[in-house]
């Protein structure tokens, strides 16, 4: 047996890096990569630390002498290979504490090897005598608080007697309360953070002793411990891509459903496909230290696969559930805005049906798109299907002419699609049908407020008569028109009729009236005709007299409406408590100044040199 032990610290404190470069190229550990554990113990000063792991691990450590008394054997921190324990399983042997060559000052060294004990091991073990357990210095208490201060670790403790167990776990439990936790873990037990093992052995004899079943039993226990740990990690390893795969596909797969353009699903496919290659390549990256053999490696690469398999799965079966939501939202963003995405305005130009047909094609292929996930890249008919049952409103036979006398003409009278395996099937052909009834219903209040739209624009807009009116007006009265040719009196009446017409239009505002409605119009112009047309005639007379006649009082007018008929400018003005702006007005030019009316206020304004005259 080849005895590869070596001094890694000696008794001063210096690391022999030479010594630690011979020995791993001696044991190959460079090649081993992290495939190797750790095992160290620590103790009291000869309480047979190295004679324990001599027979545990084979290892060729320098025991105590017996006959020369209690004296340090081991100085500093000793590395070697375990013997029989494969792949690969390094012992370290530290330096034993309470020792009279160092005093009882310099616990220093006990300290710092204790914590690098702990840094690079993955079994601790602490060997004391049944003797020492319940006293404060001799059971290392001031060591094990430092140990409680840093990393969890496995304690296996070593003691001939059984009945000592509940006496050293108690002293471990006012270890742990002294420690110095923060606020969050004041009351955490001590199991949340180690894993304590107490196992009993009788006392080690120097002579024919048998460690076989003690070296066994620690085994079993080393890889039962190295099993739980690595399942540990491998589970959140898995659980951590799992998000990441989550995370990457969710959102993605939503957006593409919402669109539910003509290349969807393989959109998803295509995304599906390269999320999952990314996340295997860097998950069989992670599990490379892992050494997995084959078959496990493979099987939970699949288990990812399949896992991102299942969340777009998942997703699709999320946005069925709102297929009806989405088709109301496209049909309405399809009727409502034209091809620029502008508000569309109801004027007599649109085609109203062409228009909702295209906003419920739409809305249909969103349907067809949301019926089925197509992962596995086979050809289906949903999508001809429903277009020839629910909007053209034909019902496609098949091609066979031997049908059955119970076989439904309906292709929509079914729970499934064909050529559709049930497990890929969201939305089922009933359910199409059922949804694109109640889709129907609920969007024709839309179209009929277009229609409506459209209508009251062409009425409010369109004010000549209809083609065949005015034809029919040029062929009776084509006499009357003649006669109007013949004599030119007639055509200077019609000329003063259609000025006078033209005044009234303009005074009574008759097309804005009208814009609230036809008996709200007729009813407010019925009531200003008559003064209308005698406020006109008395500004003729006044026109023709040249000496303005004091004005009558008229109704009020809208204070949108107002006619101007001509204002100067005169170089001296009264000025009027009312802002002419804040009402509308009516504003006539005579030879003695300039007058304003208003259904508050008429005001004049005469020159100096007229007021003088009339004095």
């Amino acid at each position: 047996m080849v005895d590869y032990s070596t001094q890694l610290i000696d008794g001063n404190g210096e690391f022999n890096v030479t010594g630690l470069d011979n020995f791993m190229k001696a044991v190959k550990l460079r090649e081993l990569g992290l495939s190797y554990a750790v095992v160290a113990i620590m103790g009291p000063q000869s309480s047979g630390k190295s004679t324990l792991l001599n027979h545990l691990f084979h290892t060729r450590f320098r025991e105590m002498d017996a006959f020369k008394g209690r004296s340090q054997t081991t100085k500093g921190i000793w590395i070697a290979k375990a013997v029989g324990v494969e792949p690969c399983t390094i012992v370290m042997d530290l330096e034993g504490t309470d020792g009279r060559e160092r005093g009882e000052d310099d616990t220093t060294f006990e300290k710092q090897s204790a914590l690098f004990a702990l840094a690079v091991s993955d079994i601790v073990l602490i060997n004391m005598w049944c003797h020492d357990i319940g006293r404060e210095h001799a059971a290392n208490k001031p060591l094990l608080k430092t140990v409680f201060q840093v990393l969890t670790l496995q304690v296996f403790v070593l003691t001939p007697l059984e009945h000592l167990e509940p006496v050293l776990r108690e002293d471990i439990q006012k270890i742990w309360d002294t420690v110095s936790k923060p606020q969050a873990h004041k009351d955490t037990p001590l199991s949340e953070f180690f894993n304590a093992r107490y196992n009993l052995y009788a006392t080690i004899k120097q002579a024919n002793w048998d460690a076989s079943k003690v070296r066994e039993k620690l085994r079993r226990d080393i890889e039962a411990h190295a099993s739980s740990v690595r399942s540990a990690k491998l589970s959140e390893i898995v659980a951590s891509f799992e998000k990441k795969l989550g995370q990457a596909l969710a959102a993605p797969v939503e957006s593409l459903l919402e669109a539910s353009e003509k290349d969807t699903w393989s959109s998803i496919r295509r995304l599906l496909k390269r999320e999952t290659d990314v996340g295997i390549s860097e998950f069989s990256s992670a599990l490379t230290g892992f050494e997995l053999d084959q078959a496990t490696f493979d099987k939970m690469v699949q288990n990812l696969r399949d896992y991102a398999r299942s969340v777009v799965e998942k997703k699709c079966r999320e946005e069925a559930g709102k297929v009806l939501i989405r088709m109301k939202d496209r049909f309405s963003t399809i009727f409502n805005h034209d091809t620029d995405s502008m508000p569309r305005v109801w004027t007599g130009a649109e085609d109203i049906r062409a228009i909702t047909k295209d906003a419920r094609s739409a809305s249909l292929k969103l349907l067809s798109v949301m019926a089925a996930t197509r992962l596995d890249e086979k050809p289906d008919k949903i999508e001809n299907v429903l277009f020839s049952s629910l909007m053209d409103g034909t019902v496609a036979l098949p091609s066979s002419q031997n049908r059955g006398i119970g076989d439904s003409a309906d292709p929509l009278a079914s729970s499934s699609w064909e050529e559709v395996p049930p497990e890929n099937t969201l939305i089922t052909p009933v359910q199409c049908k059922s949804l694109w009834r109640q889709f129907k219903a609920e969007t024709e209040y839309t179209v009929t407020q277009a229609i409506s739209a459209q209508e009251a624009h062409k009425r409010n807009n369109n004010w000549l008569p209809p083609p065949w009116a005015i034809m029919a007006m040029v062929v009776l009265g084509f006499n009357e028109f003649m006669l109007l040719l013949k004599n030119p009196l007639y055509l200077m009446a019609l000329f003063v009729i259609y000025l006078l017409a033209k005044a009234l239009w303009v005074q009574m505002d008759i097309a804005g009236e009208f814009h609230h409605g036809p008996l709200a119009g007729l009813l407010s112009l019925s009531s200003r005709f008559l003064p209308t047309v005698m406020n006109l005639l008395r500004k003729l007379a006044e026109e023709a007299q040249g000496n303005p006649a004091p004005e009558a009082p008229r109704p009020p007018q809208p204070l949108g409406s107002h006619n101007f008929k001509g204002q100067t400018q005169q170089p001296n003005t009264v000025s009027s408590s009312v802002p002419v702006s804040s009402v509308s007005s009516n504003i006539s030019s005579t030879e003695s100044g300039d007058e304003y009316s208003s259904p508050q206020l008429t005001h004049r304004r005469v020159s100096n040199v007229e007021q003088a005259e009339s004095s």
